[in-house]
């Protein structure tokens, strides 16, 4: 009763309740090899906290963790959408970055306390980012010529800047070793690059 004579005076607090629930059904969807259905619910998610006028720690856990659930969605979806995943992921990079002072954990921003311990690290996303970089250009809506670093990873502060790029230039040499599809090595080789000159720019 106290919750929801809250919600009803601090719209915020209601739409918070809201994206909370869609995220908790979008993982069980997901769990469940239901990818259409999870990233439905986790695109209603990022919308409820879009309507929310808060922006603590709380929120950011549950806009990251839909972010994550979305870009998992749209590569296993059938047939796939890797564009869409990888929007998704990038916006976590971005939420999951900028948290990274706030919580003081490790420098690839494991999770700390609270609810911050439900973000994935900034590991798991790079890892996550290459996989859609992969899998678009498995589908044919990435050129294995265009490979280049995102805006989003590009805007990013400084130290987080070179904490993406270096956890990316990683992932990309770990699957590297385990393609065996000529156009998506010649994509992340280029990637790579890309991404180590970036790196030495930094």
């Amino acid at each position: 009763p106290r919750a929801g004579a809250a919600a009803a005076a601090d719209p915020s607090v209601s739409a918070v309740w809201v994206a909370r629930t869609c995220q908790q059904l979008a993982a069980k969807l997901f769990n469940a090899s239901q990818p259409r259905r999870a990233a439905c619910l986790a695109g209603c998610c990022v919308e409820q906290l879009r309507r929310a006028a808060g922006g603590g720690a709380e929120e950011a856990a549950l806009l990251c963790s839909a972010h994550q659930i979305g870009a998992h969605s749209g590569l296993q979806a059938k047939p796939p959408a890797p564009l869409e995943a990888r929007r998704h992921v990038l916006a976590a990079i971005q939420i999951r970055c900028a948290a990274l002072d706030e919580e003081g954990g490790g420098a690839e921003g494991g999770g700390g306390a609270g609810a911050a311990a439900s973000r994935p690290s900034v590991r798991d996303l790079c890892a996550l980012h290459v996989s859609c970089l992969v899998r678009g250009v498995s589908e044919g809506v990435l050129s294995d010529d265009g490979a280049e670093l995102d805006h989003v990873v590009w805007a990013l502060p400084p130290p987080a800047r070179r904490l993406v790029v270096r956890l990316e230039l990683e992932e990309t040499a770990q699957q590297l070793g385990r393609l065996r599809e000529a156009a998506a090595a010649r994509y992340l080789h280029r990637y790579a690059e890309a991404a180590g000159r970036r790196l030495l720019g930094l």
